[in-house]
């Protein structure tokens, strides 16, 4: 959920798609954020478990249990959606 692998590079890459800044009428489901590149296919997956929290709390859908993440998600209560996301791309390899 949440990881594609890169074509040409082999890498793996995490998005999610950001469905509160979507306008009515528009037939787009919102807007895809980046979330980084990965060499392994796990730490892009926990890069899109991590931000699904930030931006859907703690009943969305992840990857891994919700146990894994329980220091993050405190972590994450002071920081905006924004910066969580900067943080996560400023930990990927890519």
């Amino acid at each position: 959920r949440g990881v594609t692998r890169h074509r040409w590079t082999g890498r793996y890459e995490a998005h999610l798609w950001d469905n509160s800044c979507k306008r009515e009428g528009q037939t787009r489901k919102g807007r895809q954020v980046y979330l980084g590149g990965y060499d392994k296919e796990e730490k892009a997956a926990k890069a899109y478990d991590l931000a699904a929290l930030k931006y859907w709390g703690t009943t969305t859908t992840t990857n891994f249990p919700m146990s894994e993440y329980e220091k993050e998600v405190e972590e994450m209560k002071h920081m905006t959606r924004q910066e969580y996301v900067a943080s996560l791309r400023r930990k990927s390899s890519g």
